[in-house]
């Protein structure tokens, strides 16, 4: 396909679009959508060139892809958002272990836990992995899985000279994992995030890495991104994308709609009238605080420089405060509609718990406030997870 990543992407909207409510009730993403975006190219965003990527990644591209996939469905936004960025966590891994996941091609299909719910046990030739994990977006068209693991030795947790537990994360094929069909959640539904479990599975050494403490061993700019503010930029393009949906669609019915009781239509209601720009300057401005953010960091790393401690800090605040704007909009969007944004057939209902399915997220959820206001304040942000 010719064109931009974003014009390929936006070719491919209507049949996002026409395939989310049966995603939705089918609880996993179509095969045709998977492999729409496979063609379109948007699984191989983040994979370095030498592995057959298109290009250096640009974190604002991708930023715009999640969100327009996200407002034609919330769940496809989501799985894109997953497996595009997982090459990113591949920069900490040995260069065998790269080698490996991308023998058949860039265009891998990633899903996986990130928190460390399973145990690692060093034996001859690398680690023995057991465990189960949660919210594994799109494990039902993935060929790879990633785990966090906690290392253990003679029974007990490794602990580091921090005092901190080893913590270590793995690759496996799909194939070895036990999925478990758990996926039965109010939002993001389509997203297919059941559970997983890996038994006595063997992970050779050149597959497994780890991340905090660490540095990425790539030098491209988008390696010397933070990641977790990376990782939260991602995830609040999600959010923005449906609310930017939910805000058009309450547009249109408004045009339509009289409501029941009513002598005029929706959209000469004045609640509804200054609800909506207040919604959307809402949304907008939070959007330009994501990019703006994004853009500064951005030109740091691509000027070879470090980003800041309070660039880190603007772009978790930056996307937390997103994903809020975000729910707000979707909210306000969903209790104009009325009793029409009930119904099963109005996507409005969708957008709401497909919002608030994102905000839910640790990298994004309310916390992330307390955390930036420490720093604000001089003092450390109280979580690793920062």
């Amino acid at each position: 396909m010719d064109g931009t990543m974003i014009d390929r992407v936006e070719r491919i909207l209507p049949l996002v679009q026409a395939n989310a409510a049966g995603m939705e009730e089918a609880r996993s993403l179509s095969p045709e959508v998977v492999a729409a975006m496979r063609e379109a190219g948007v699984f191989r965003m983040c994979v370095p060139a030498e592995y057959g990527g298109p290009r250096e990644a640009d974190p604002l591209e991708e930023v715009g892809v999640f969100e327009a996939l996200a407002a034609a469905d919330g769940a496809t936004g989501w799985c894109a958002m997953i497996s595009s960025g997982t090459p990113l966590i591949t920069a900490f891994m040995p260069e065998a272990g790269v080698k490996e996941i991308y023998a058949d091609g860039p265009d891998v299909v990633f899903g996986g836990g990130f928190a460390p719910t399973g145990t690692a046990v060093p034996v001859d030739g690398g680690f023995q992995v057991s465990g189960k994990w949660s919210f594994a977006s799109g494990i039902a068209h993935s060929s790879w899985l990633f785990a966090g693991c906690i290392v253990i030795e003679d029974g007990r947790p490794r602990m580091l000279p921090n005092g901190m537990p080893d913590l270590m994360h793995v690759f496996v094929p799909t194939s070895e994992a036990k999925v478990l069909d758990t996926w039965y959640v109010s939002g993001l539904c389509g997203s297919g995030s059941n559970d997983f479990t890996l038994e006595n599975v063997l992970v050779p050494e050149h597959r497994t890495l780890r991340i905090f403490g660490r540095e990425p061993l790539r030098s491209e700019p988008i390696h010397r991104m933070p990641l977790l503010p990376l990782f939260a930029s991602h995830t609040a393009a999600v959010a923005m994308g449906i609310g930017r949906a939910a805000l058009d669609e309450i547009g249109r019915l408004a045009r339509k709609k009289t409501p029941t009781m009513s002598m005029q239509p929706l959209a000469e209601r004045p609640t509804v009238q200054l609800g909506l720009a207040d919604a959307e300057a809402g949304l907008r401005s939070a959007r330009a605080f994501v990019f703006d953010a994004l853009e500064d960091a951005w030109n740091t790393v691509s000027a070879g420089e470090t980003v800041s401690g309070e660039q880190h800090m603007l772009l978790r605040l930056a996307s937390a405060h997103a994903t809020r704007a975000s729910a707000a909009a979707v909210d306000f969007a969903y209790t104009a509609g009325g009793g029409t944004a009930l119904y099963r057939k109005s996507p409005l209902q969708r957008y709401m718990r497909d919002v608030h399915a994102v905000t839910q997220h640790i990298i994004v959820a309310p916390q992330t406030f307390g955390a930036v206001g420490r720093v604000l304040v001089g003092l450390d942000p109280g979580t690793p997870v920062f």
